[in-house]
């Protein structure tokens, strides 16, 4: 599946990302990113490049600083932005030695279910989040909105357990505000919204 993805840093970027085959034998990670890319590259590419036995291999022969590819988790991520919402359990969190933490949270199932700013979420589901990048910890809490996540927490030296359900959040895409007679006008992120929701901010 090829994505276009919106960074923080308002760089485009193109990830490849798989979703589980149907098929009884699906192809291997290294056998769909060869097909994308022969198939949708901007460009072709050399029979050299697409014979690398490894995906890094392949990304690397690329070139391409705007080319990556994507775990499903990292996708979830990336999808997040581009789509301007997600599904989640309403937590702010930063990358910490065991794990995430929690920055904040707001109106939710983590809160309701009694997760506080400064734990330490050390576990999604079985996976040890200090184990992973920070946005396949990340991409591991997200999910589609009424499925279920498990997780492990730190509070005060004590290990917790929290069931909770995903639920359906939007992203802030803009914020305006008024300076004397000046509107300012904060675009936070680029998604498919973010023309339309502009506009309407302009002529509010």
């Amino acid at each position: 599946m090829l994505a276009a993805a919106t960074a923080a840093t308002a760089a485009f970027g193109v990830g490849l990302a798989l979703r589980p085959g149907s098929a009884p034998q699906p192809e291997s990670a290294v056998a769909q990113v060869r097909a994308e890319l022969a198939s949708n590259y901007y460009r072709p590419l050399s029979k050299r490049v697409l014979a690398r036995p490894t995906v890094p291999g392949i990304i690397a022969a690329l070139h391409d600083r705007y080319t990556n590819y994507l775990t499903p988790s990292e996708y979830r991520v990336a999808h997040r932005a581009f789509v301007g919402g997600y599904g989640g359990i309403g937590v702010t969190v930063l990358p910490a030695i065991h794990g995430l933490l929690v920055r904040r949270t707001m109106s939710g199932p983590a809160r309701v279910a009694g997760i506080r700013p400064g734990d330490t979420i050390m576990a999604v589901d079985g996976a040890s989040t200090a184990a992973l990048s920070f946005d396949e910890a990340m991409g591991r809490i997200l999910g589609r909105p009424g499925s279920r996540v498990t997780l492990r927490v730190l509070r005060n030296g004590r290990p917790l357990e929290f069931r909770l359900v995903r639920h359906a959040f939007r992203l802030p895409i803009v914020s305006t505000r008024l300076v004397g007679k000046v509107g300012v006008i904060h675009l936070r992120s680029f998604s498919h919204r973010s023309a339309h929701t502009m506009q309407s901010a302009v002529r509010r």
